[in-house]
């Protein structure tokens, strides 16, 4: 009994490992928060909130990085198949990649939407999009924090650590 259920446990961690990197939920729950914001600030009690404004650039934010979530320069790219693995979510956000390749320096690491480059020692050396799934987010957010400092009219809202952490 105690191994079938090791067996199943572990069949279970190496399905979502394969399956990884169909980041289109996360997507679609941008999309929504997108749709949302979009109706927020067509409203005019919300529209003149820098609160309103400021969830806006967050969304956007986050939008802009959705290909390239829990990646950094410099980290061990044997870890990068269990990144996002979480106590409420088992499934990991890359896994197995699709393709693996060397190319001059780099090996390749090619994923549905992103190539990751890796270098001689093992670590990420940078990243490229291969498909940007949210076409002109950063602008968005530029536009919806300036927005935001804009309507502040008693600085209380720019001089929040939170807001300053976005917005750098």
């Amino acid at each position: 009994m105690k191994k079938n259920l090791i067996l199943l446990i572990a069949f279970f961690i190496l399905f979502n490992i394969v399956s990884a990197q169909k980041n289109q939920t996360e997507k679609d729950s941008l999309t929504k928060k997108i749709k949302k914001s979009d109706t927020e600030i067509q409203n005019p009690k919300k529209n003149i909130k820098p609160e309103t404004w400021g969830n806006r650039g967050k969304i956007f934010i986050d939008a802009y990085s959705v290909n390239f979530k829990y990646l950094a320069e410099g980290i061990n790219a044997d870890i990068i198949p269990f990144l996002g693995i979480s106590e409420s979510n088992p499934k990991p956000f890359y896994g197995k990649p699709l393709k693996t390749y060397v190319e001059g320096d780099f090996t390749i690491w090619e994923y549905e939407c992103i190539k990751i480059y890796i270098d001689k020692d093992g670590l990420v050396s940078h990243w490229e999009e291969t498909e940007i799934s949210f076409p002109g987010a950063l602008g968005k957010a530029y536009e919806a924090y300036t927005k935001a400092i804009e309507l502040n009219v008693g600085k209380k809202y720019i001089t929040k650590n939170s807001t300053v952490n976005e917005i750098k």
